[in-house]
């Protein structure tokens, strides 16, 4: 599924590209032209941020907060072409709304996918959670219509909290991921749950058939 939309989103990139030089190449651009890029530019944009709820919805406890994910990309979606192609310009706040909580989710979604080393857990979960704080905060500035100084200056801090815990939970996986890839160690063993033939490294894993979190740690290695 994700090697599928990986495609579509290249695939529409390139013709979004061309379209695009084409159409100043030959001085066509117009209202029409420039609705059929926008919509172009839109289902790319949309291709990126499911994969990473696809990638989600592999892991049978991310499976929730993929398909909110995937529901708010689609709603997203469709309210930015209906914006582009019908009178839905009275909505632009509503879809401002909902295209942010789009990006927490995903963001989100993203996020968990990680897997830190046992113990540093709490950095995942922590920045998940800020994440999902922040859009709502945001969410509620827009619909009250907020620009008073200490709301805008409690956004930009919180802002950099998420900013700070995203940069260190992805550092932690690659860390996590170097390490193991350098070690090499594996261990063939069967998933308890679905009684699955697994080779698993050290580490946080996931079984591929009912996604169990499994961490393997050696000792004196």
């Amino acid at each position: 599924m994700v090697r599928w939309l990986w495609r579509a989103t290249l695939l529409t990139l390139a013709l979004t590209g061309l379209l695009g030089a084409a159409l100043l190449a030959l001085g066509a651009i117009n209202d029409q032209t420039a609705k059929i890029l926008g919509t172009s530019l839109t289902l790319s944009g949309s291709s990126l941020l499911a994969m990473a709820n696809v990638a989600a919805w592999d892991r049978r406890r991310l499976r929730g907060l993929a398909a909110l994910g995937m529901l708010g990309v689609l709603a997203s979606t469709l309210m930015v072409l209906g914006m582009l192609w019908t009178d839905l310009a009275l909505m632009r706040r509503e879809t401002v709304q909902l295209f942010i909580v789009t990006l927490g989710l995903t963001h989100a979604s993203f996020l968990s996918l990680s897997r830190p080393r046992t113990g540093l857990g709490w950095v995942r979960d922590g920045s998940v959670g800020a994440t999902l704080l922040l859009t709502a905060f945001v969410c509620v500035l827009i619909q009250l219509d907020v620009d008073d100084a200490l709301p805008l200056r409690l956004l930009a801090a919180h802002s950099v909290i998420v900013a700070t815990g995203s940069v260190l939970t992805l550092l932690l996986h690659q860390r996590t991921r170097g390490k193991k890839d350098a070690e090499s160690w594996s261990l063939r063993c069967t998933c308890p749950r679905c009684r699955e033939d697994l080779r698993l490294g050290s580490g946080r894993n996931d079984c591929p058939k009912c996604g169990l979190e499994i961490a393997i740690r050696f000792q004196g290695a």
